[in-house]
Order: C-alpha cells, then sequence, then structure tokens
C-alpha cells in the first residue's frame, strides 16, 4: 500500500525496471539494495530503512526473523498483451519515492529518502544540458541501487528516450555498439576499460562522467579519441548531478567539474566546503520511522567536499574535509 517500503534484493534486468515503476505507481517506495551486500548484512540496512517487505528471487534464510513480507519478482510480474497501455499516474510531487543508500566510504551507509519531485528535477536539469529526445538511447551501465543508476531511469522517462540494459559480461565498447546506444554513464574506471579497448563505438552523443573524480590525463585521453564526454560532481543527496560541463566544453572546462545545472545551487564556504540545496535535494536520512535532514539555518547540505568556483561558475573539487576513507 501507499508509503509502504519495500526493498529491492536483486540482479539488474528489465523485471528490476518494470517492479521499480509499478512501486512508484503504486505509492510505494522502493529500497534498491547492493546484492553486493552479503545476505547477512542486508538485515540490518532493511532496518535503518524500516522496510516492511523486500522483493527478491534468491533464498534469504537470514532475514526469517525480521517480519518481513517476502516477495518473488515472478509472483509479481504478468505478461501483458500487446495492446496494454496503462494510464499515466499522477505522483505528488513531494511524494517519498526512493530509499538510497550512501556509498559509506566515509563510515556506515546512510538511508537517503528521495521524493519523486527530487528525481523529477533531477532529470529536468540533466535535460537541459544534455538533450535527450525519442530515439535516444541511454546504455544503463550503473548499478540501479546507485543514485546515478536510478537517475537514468527518470531522465529517460521524463524525455521518451529508451533505456537499454546491456547483457551482463560483454565489453562496453561492444554493449554501446551492438545496443545502438547515444548516451552512456560512465565512474573513471570504466572509462580507462573503455579506451583500453580500442575500435571507439561510433553514434555515442554523450559520454556522462560521475562517481568520483576524473584524472586530467584521462580526460584528455578520451578527448584525444573524440569520445564527447562531460565531467560532473553529484552526491547521493542531491539525487544525482549537481554540476556538469555543457557540450562541447573546452579542455580547460573538462578539468573541471562543470557549471550548476537548473534546480540546483552550489555555494562554497569561507573553509572551502561545497555547500548545494535545491529542489533535487533529498528529504533526509531515514532511521527507522524518523528522518534527519541536516541543514543549516540557510538551508545548505555541507557535503564535507572540498573545491572552489571560478569566476565563470565552472567548480572544481579539491578533496574532502575529512580526507579519509574506510574500508570494509
Amino acid at each position: 500500500g501507499p508509503g509502504m517500503r519495500v526493498a529491492l534484493y536483486l540482479e539488474k534486468d528489465e523485471r528490476y525496471v518494470v517492479l521499480l515503476l509499478a512501486l512508484l505507481r503504486a505509492g510505494c517506495v522502493a529500497c534498491p539494495v547492493s546484492t553486493r551486500v552479503p545476505v547477512e548484512g542486508v538485515a540490518s540496512l532493511l532496518r535503518v530503512a524500516a522496510c516492511s517487505a523486500v522483493i527478491s528471487d534468491q533464498e534469504l534464510p537470514a532475514l526469517d526473523s525480521e517480519g518481513l513480507t517476502m516477495l518473488r519478482p515472478d509472483s509479481l510480474l504478468w505478461e501483458a498483451p500487446v495492446s496494454y497501455y496503462p494510464e499515466p499516474s499522477n505522483i505528488p510531487i513531494n511524494r517519498p519515492a526512493t530509499i538510497v543508500f550512501t556509498s559509506g566510504s566515509t563510515g556506515t551507509p546512510k538511508a537517503a529518502l528521495h521524493t519523486f519531485g527530487n528525481h523529477y528535477y533531477s532529470a529536468l536539469g540533466s535535460a537541459a544540458n544534455i538533450p535527450l529526445a525519442p530515439g535516444d538511447r541511454w546504455l544503463h551501465s550503473l548499478p540501479l541501487y546507485h543514485v546515478g543508476g536510478l537517475s537514468i531511469v527518470f531522465r529517460c522517462l521524463i524525455s521518451g528516450a529508451a533505456m537499454v540494459i546491456p547483457e551482463p559480461g560483454i565489453p562496453l565498447g561492444e554493449a554501446i555498439t551492438s545496443t545502438g546506444a547515444t548516451h552512456v554513464s560512465l565512474v573513471a574506471t570504466q572509462l580507462r576499460r573503455l579506451l583500453s579497448e580500442g575500435g571507439l563505438p561510433g553514434g555515442l552523443k554523450a559520454v556522462l562522467m560521475g562517481g568520483g573524480p576524473v584524472p586530467d590525463s584521462l580526460v584528455d585521453e578520451a578527448i584525444a579519441s573524440g569520445l564527447p564526454i562531460h565531467t560532473s560532481y553529484g552526491l547521493t543527496e542531491m539525487a544525482s548531478q549537481v554540476t556538469t560541463t555543457p557540450p562541447d566544453a573546452s579542455r580547460p572546462a573538462l578539468h573541471t567539474s562543470g557549471r550548476v545545472l537548473p534546480h540546483r545551487e552550489v555555494s562554497v564556504a569561507e573553509d572551502g566546503e561545497i555547500l548545494v540545496r535545491g529542489d533535487t535535494l533529498f528529504a533526509g536520512y531515514v532511521a527507522g520511522d524518523g528522518v534527519d535532514r541536516r541543514l543549516d539555518d540557510e538551508g545548505w547540505f555541507h557535503t564535507k567536499d572540498l573545491g572552489e568556483l571560478d569566476p565563470e561558475g565552472y567548480l572544481r573539487v579539491t578533496g574532502r574535509r575529512d580526507n579519509q576513507f574506510i574500508s570494509g
């Protein structure tokens, strides 16, 4: 029912996307959980997110004592006739829609609650910078439990573009070529892998870089290879991109994280910390039934990232306030 928090513990395929959209239409809150998290560790995450049901095609005996409703994908899905066209769903902009766990690179993962509006305005701002239209195809090369992967779904929905899920295990260049992808989102490791494959695919209109810093040398290599790359800065709490470089940006611009997109605001505090706010800012961290938004008196979210804005409004990320990485 509406407001029910439902975890998705599945490998990415077309069923995952259908179930995600079905949960949104039903007014539920979808909580994607990484399948890299061992089954034993899933229970603690679901307690933090206060999930009451989990959809998985795995046996999860570790969750038997959690009082969760266990659902199988195949019991929820049916083969619709070709003539089936669901009515548009009128979803309130402030309705809670997803809970995404932060990476946990600076400690225990937090459960970030996003409204439908957060994802909607994130997609609108992205489209204002990287146009997307019917006939375009965005290769879904990121996990759906990552905010960058979720954002691809919303971008394609508002534009009428297709979202392409690659076959598991095939090289990135082959996936782009075989699917006719026009857009793709990559992290630095994926870009390095793509460049090493040789014979780069044609037909790409945009390669959106995210998920962390991209070395200048890798940016230069991509430019030399003719890839239409966009560098960016984003975070889970802002529903993906905050700043991104425009199409045909210069080499110096691509050595930055770009300019702020519509529906977001960016500021740099006196101590160099990057502050963000806007329509894409999350509803808060979930801890059971409570929500903690952690904003200052002016509504800014303190990212703990350090950076600087140049006179043209380009953001350069220089590091972290805590400068610490906790692994394991």
